[in-house]
């Protein structure tokens, strides 16, 4: 199972970021994941949130470039030894990674790991096959 995933483009504006932040906090929109890159010429915010319809409307609305791509979120135990795990599977899987990223707060039971990839239902099987748990969009509402 894949969750979509929104590409905010922000642009140079150091406070494209906060803009971002204050719009999606506005119209009640929850942000499960955060994972933002730059280079000298532009910023991305990649985000997975409870309302993706939503958040890509009001967000193109305030004028922010929004692109949507399929990902895979999986759910895994909090502990020494989980990334290695994942990342077996998906190496012993041929699986081509474009990016991932992941958090836990302290004291969490589990982790959430985002996964970009070309190939979703061999990364769906590889990791079903390792005893992972790739979460869905109603895991993720409210």
């Amino acid at each position: 199972m894949t969750i979509t995933q929104l590409s905010v483009f922000l642009g140079e504006d150091s406070g494209s970021l906060s803009k971002m932040s204050d719009t999606l906090a506005g119209a009640g929109i929850n942000v499960r994941a955060l994972s933002v890159v730059a280079d000298p010429t532009h910023r991305i915010a990649r985000i997975v949130v409870d309302d993706t319809d939503r958040a890509r409307s009001i967000l193109g609305e305030v004028g922010f470039m929004v692109n949507a791509a399929d990902v895979i979120v999986v759910r895994a135990p909090h502990k020494t030894g989980t990334l290695a795990v994942i990342t077996r599977a998906l190496w012993d899987a041929e699986v081509p990674v474009e990016y991932m990223y992941g958090t836990s707060a302290p004291g969490a039971r589990d982790i959430a790991v985002v996964i970009r990839t070309s190939e979703a239902q061999v990364c769906l099987t590889a990791l079903d096959q390792a005893g992972l748990e790739a979460m869905g969009a109603a895991d993720l509402a409210g």
